[in-house]
This record gives C-alpha cells, sequence and structure tokens, in this order.
C-alpha cells in the first residue's frame, strides 16, 4: 500500500465540496493511514495555551514589542502573560488589567475587567461600554506622553522643510517654493489647536527655534500661558487665524472639530501660511485642502494621518506620511515607564492615582 503524506491528506480534504463529504473522505483516508500513524485530530491545528495558576489573577501586556525580558514580574497574586492568544477562554474572567487593544468581541468574557491601558491616545471605540461585561467600563487609560515627543519632532520638521526656500527647492521639485513665500521661524507666530501633551511639546520646540508668538486654542482659556502667549476657544479660531505663519492642529475628532478646517477656513490664513495636522484626519475636509494648496490660497501642508485617496496623489506643496508621525525607537521605553507605574498602582489598589484616565 502506498503511504500517505500529511500534506496529501490535506489537499484531498480541501477539495471536499460538504460537510457529508469530509465525513466521507476521513472514514476512507483514516484506512489508509496507519503507514504514517496519523491521527485524524492531527489534522486540525490545537493552539498553544498557556498554564495559569488557578489562584492568581491575570494581567496582559500585549504592545509595543514588551516581552517578559522588558520587565519585572515577580507577583504572587499576578500572572502576567505578553501575548493575548496564548490564554485559554476559560482564563479571560480571570483577567483584570489589560494593556494594548483587546480584540473587542472577546470583552464580555473578561467579568473581572478593573483597567484597560490603551496602547493609543485614542479611545477608538472601547469608550462604548456595550462591549463590555455587564456593560460597566472598566477604568480606562491611554498613552499620553508616549508619542508626543516623536510627533511634535515631526511638527518642527515639516515647519522647516515647507517654509525654507533654501530647504523646500532643494529636497523636491514638487515641495518647490517661491522666495516671496520663504517664512523666517524667528519672529514668527505659531497657531497650535490643541494644548494636550503633544500640543505643550510642540509649544515648547517652536519657542527653541525663535517663534515670537504662540496662540493656542482649547477649551479651558484660563490654563496653559507658561506654553502660549495667547490662548482662545474654538469660537476665535477664524479670527485669530489670520495672524498665523503656522498653522498646528493637534486636535481630536468630536462634533465641533469635524470638517473644521473647510475651504471657509483656508481662506482665512495667509497666503505664504503652512498647515500642519497631527490630529484626526476628520478635522480636514481634504478635497478644499486640495483646492486651497493648488490655487495658492495657502503655501502648503503636511498630513499625518490622512485617508487613502489623498496619499495617492501627488500634489505640490503636499505632504502626507501615512500615520507614521508617532514613530520612534524609544516609544518603546516610554511606554514601560508609564506602564511600571500603573502596575503599581494596581498591585496597592490606588485605582485614583492612575496617569491618563479617560
Amino acid at each position: 500500500m502506498p503511504r500517505v503524506t500529511t500534506t496529501a491528506v490535506l489537499l484531498f480534504l480541501a477539495e471536499c465540496k460538504s460537510i457529508g463529504d469530509v465525513i466521507l473522505n476521513i472514514i476512507f483516508i483514516k484506512k489508509m493511514l496507519y503507514p504514517i500513524k496519523l491521527k485524524i485530530t492531527d489534522l486540525f491545528v490545537k493552539p498553544h495555551y498557556i498554564n495559569i495558576q488557578k489562584d492568581k489573577k491575570i494581567i496582559i501586556i500585549d504592545c509595543f514589542g514588551i516581552t517578559e525580558n522588558d520587565f519585572s514580574v515577580n507577583n504572587e497574586n499576578f500572572e502576567f502573560v505578553f501575548d493575548f492568544k496564548k490564554v485559554n477562554n476559560a482564563d479571560y474572567k480571570r483577567i483584570v488589567a489589560f494593556f494594548g487593544a483587546p480584540p473587542k468581541e472577546n470583552l464580555k468574557q473578561m467579568s473581572s475587567l478593573k483597567l484597560l491601558q490603551l496602547s493609543s491616545v485614542g479611545t477608538n471605540g472601547y469608550e462604548i461600554q456595550d462591549i463590555y461585561y455587564n456593560n460597566k467600563l472598566p477604568i480606562i487609560t491611554n498613552c499620553s506622553g508616549v508619542f508626543s515627543t516623536p510627533i511634535s519632532e515631526y511638527v518642527l520638521g515639516m515647519m522647516l522643510l515647507l517654509s525654507k526656500y533654501s530647504i523646500s527647492n532643494y529636497a523636491s521639485k514638487r515641495l518647490a517654493i517661491s522666495q516671496q513665500n520663504d517664512i523666517q521661524v524667528l519672529g514668527s507666530t505659531v497657531l497650535i489647536l490643541g494644548l494636550g501633551d503633544i500640543g505643550k511639546k510642540v509649544a515648547l520646540g517652536c519657542r527653541a527655534i525663535g517663534a515670537e508668538k504662540i496662540i493656542a486654542i482649547k477649551k479651558n482659556i484660563d490654563k496653559g500661558y507658561e506654553y502660549a502667549d495667547e490662548i482662545y476657544s474654538l469660537e476665535n479660531l477664524s479670527e485669530v487665524i489670520q495672524q498665523a505663519d503656522f498653522i498646528i492642529s493637534t486636535l481630536p475628532e468630536s462634533k465641533e472639530t469635524k470638517n473644521i478646517f473647510d475651504i471657509n477656513l483656508f481662506k482665512k490664513m495667509k497666503s505664504n501660511a503652512i498647515f500642519i495636522n497631527v490630529g484626526r484626519k476628520t478635522s480636514v475636509v481634504e478635497k478644499d485642502l486640495i483646492y486651497a494648496i493648488k490655487n495658492k490660497i495657502i503655501s502648503g501642508a503636511a498630513l499625518d494621518p490622512s485617508s487613502d485617496m489623498i496619499q495617492t496623489k501627488k500634489i505640490n506643496r503636499l505632504i502626507t506620511t501615512g500615520h507614521t508621525s508617532y514613530f520612534s525607537n524609544q516609544n518603546k521605553f516610554r511606554a514601560l515607564q508609564l506602564f511600571d507605574y500603573q502596575i503599581k498602582c494596581l498591585y496597592e489598589q490606588k485605582f485614583d492615582l492612575l496617569k491618563n484616565k479617560l
């Protein structure tokens, strides 16, 4: 009798058109398989689960490429797991903290979840209580502070790349500007929308390279004057935007910010103004921005993130970078510092001291 390989068996079963065919063929194949001693159960891949002591609570850390080699995890009450896929379904009920972005379809099974530490700044739908056990939200914290340094450096780089005749014209023909559109950063006016962690770092960087006036748009206009010379609410945007050489948006997504950067607002800007968006892409009406750049209503723009549509277009004086401004080799280090603090709060049940609560 000829020998039957595992590959041949799998290919044979793949041709089956119904479950009845599968059963009949398995019966037939089983009679032929004794030369290679293959069990029928071997045809199905079994996931490798971690054995976790039943008296231990589980903390998942599944983000930033963090492993057990990065973390000091000696605690008799908690089991740390660095790959969620290795946790058996039956153990989901013992997960008390999740660091990362858990599959939303599994959250109903996490009946003991106390803390969700997101690996992003945005909530991305995790703020909806219906997806959790008993429709009850855990404490949700974000990664504010982890990405602010690389994003602020990205902003400063784009300011110089797009505004300096001596840089733009030699970097790329597509970025070339006329001499009269050159902006001297020293003495310039910068408008920053959103004065959170990213906005503050952008303000400090702009001050360091010589910006004369920094204007901020934020909800609470009574705080933040250590970073900005003038602070206004969103209602004043159309007036103050006319002063700015650089307009930098770090705005989150909301009803108030959706499509706020439209053709009417672009027409309020200086003709040599540079617009940079590192906030939510929904704040920008992209077709209006393209029109504004092509018709020299503004000098240029950088978007991170942006839609797939605009990334495929090669438009002079427009840079799109595919949501990469947050990248840094140091993000993991900053995340570890944050996570270490959060876990200490968890150990000590001091939930009121957790950072970045939403």
